[in-house]
């Protein structure tokens, strides 16, 4: 079973972990391959997070099933046209037109995310410092 959030997309506005299509697009398809490795083909994929429900999700979540019926190779190039003349009109995003992002950007606060992934880790590790602390103290 897999939960197939897309929060750490980079379009998505909760989440710095900033990843692309290509992430989303691997995700399955190696949970497609464990679910045959190791539960006889069975996989039971559910959806989960994500905020850019016009850029992101058609896309990340279109990566699952095409993993699951072994298409993938179809995840490439130009999205379907039927979808984009389906949905355009209604998105309030411009739509993306292709299966991959386009290049990379750089990361929007990078140095705010830095400053509070510094702090997070700091407060994750002060129990064992403390710790740590107690047992010099003791020898």
């Amino acid at each position: 079973m897999t939960q197939n959030g897309v929060d750490a997309h980079y379009y998505d506005p909760l989440s710095h972990l900033h990843l692309s299509t290509a992430a989303y697009k691997a995700i399955p398809k190696l949970a497609h391959e464990l679910a045959h490795q190791y539960c006889g083909g069975k996989w039971v994929a559910i959806g989960g997070g994500g905020y850019d429900k016009w850029r992101v999700v058609p896309r990340a979540w279109s990566y699952i099933w095409l993993a699951m019926t072994e298409q993938l190779d179809l995840g490439n190039g130009a999205l379907p046209k039927n979808w984009l003349e389906r949905w355009s009109a209604t998105a309030q995003e411009t739509l993306p037109t292709e299966w991959n992002d386009p290049t990379f950007p750089a990361v929007p606060r990078k140095a705010e995310i830095t400053s509070k992934n510094k702090l997070t880790v700091e407060k994750a590790l002060s129990h064992i410092r403390t710790e740590m602390k107690q047992e010099q103290r003791r020898d």
